[in-house]
């Protein structure tokens, strides 16, 4: 859960040799980098980076890990809360 207004990082891992590639899918479109979406990305880890988080930002963050062997996802729902009570 984030409240609306913070900031909100999706982070997952993977290892594998060839290393793996890394793509994220939010409600199951592709996600691009944008001035509000960061996506970086290293040998070992993915992480998809929102500034300032909107309620449109809540549902279901899927990240795929791919190399030449195969492919493996993980899914995470974030909520993100209304920041008026």
């Amino acid at each position: 859960m984030v409240d609306e207004g913070s900031r909100l990082t999706v982070k997952c891992e993977a290892t594998g040799n060839p290393i793996p590639t890394y793509k994220w899918f939010k409600d199951g479109s592709e996600l691009r980098k944008s001035r509000e979406v960061k996506i970086k990305s290293s040998q070992k880890n993915s992480r998809v980076q929102i500034s300032r988080a909107k309620l449109e930002d809540s549902g279901n963050y899927t990240c795929v890990a791919e190399n030449l062997l195969g492919n493996s996802n993980s899914t995470s729902t974030v909520h993100v809360q209304s920041s008026e009570y």
